[in-house]
């Protein structure tokens, strides 16, 4: 995606795509979770807890939901706001 059609973006479409890259990195980060559990089991001493994926993924746990705080929601509409500035600023310029 160039850097234009990356400005034009809507702010939904924006929003799906950050969400896709999450996404995909989730998925990686199991992928990686997988290997590490299945490394681990095969060493882990007879009689102990087997381990999951989830248990080296620090940033993803199962059933977890995190809650921004009003100050991280403020942070990130901030962020929005310039982006915009700086997308009006460049239109201008034209």
């Amino acid at each position: 995606m160039s850097e234009e059609e990356l400005w034009n973006l809507t702010l939904p479409e924006f929003n799906a795509l950050v969400e896709r890259k999450r996404e995909q990195d989730e998925r990686a980060d199991l992928r990686a979770g997988i290997v590490a559990a299945v490394i681990a089991n095969v060493f882990r001493a007879k009689g102990t807890k087997a381990y999951e994926p989830y248990d080296f993924m620090p940033t993803l746990r199962r059933h977890e939901t995190k809650r921004q705080t009003w100050q991280q929601q403020l942070a990130v509409a901030m962020v929005i706001t310039e982006m915009a500035k700086i997308k009006a600023q460049k239109e201008g310029g034209k």
